[in-house]
């Protein structure tokens, strides 16, 4: 049986192993002794961000992406919001294009 003082680190080794798992899908090559990720230009969106880049090899979205959900300034009249929504799409839409 295990102690309620060991459940916190197993719950936090299970974390960093999650972590570590993404983190090795998401930015390291699975070939090994490559010289790392070759970039190649690529369009992937969901409903949170933008991808423009994967790897060549291993296909494997590369970075963070652009945000797409950037919330208007606070105070903002309605049409200041509509003006910064405007904006945001043109600049989604320029990322868009730029692959």
């Amino acid at each position: 049986m295990i102690n309620n003082e060991q459940t916190p680190q197993l719950n936090i080794l299970a974390v960093i192993r999650r972590f570590s798992n993404w983190f090795n899908r998401n930015f390291i090559c699975p070939t090994i002794f490559s010289d790392g990720h070759i970039p190649e230009p690529y369009l992937t969106e969901t409903e949170c961000t933008i991808h423009t880049r994967r790897c060549k090899r291993c296909k494997a979205t590369l970075g963070l992406g652009k945000w797409k959900h950037i919330p208007p300034p606070p105070n903002s009249t309605s049409e200041q919001i509509k003006i910064f929504e405007q904006y945001r799409e043109e600049r989604l839409n320029e990322i868009r294009r730029s692959v």
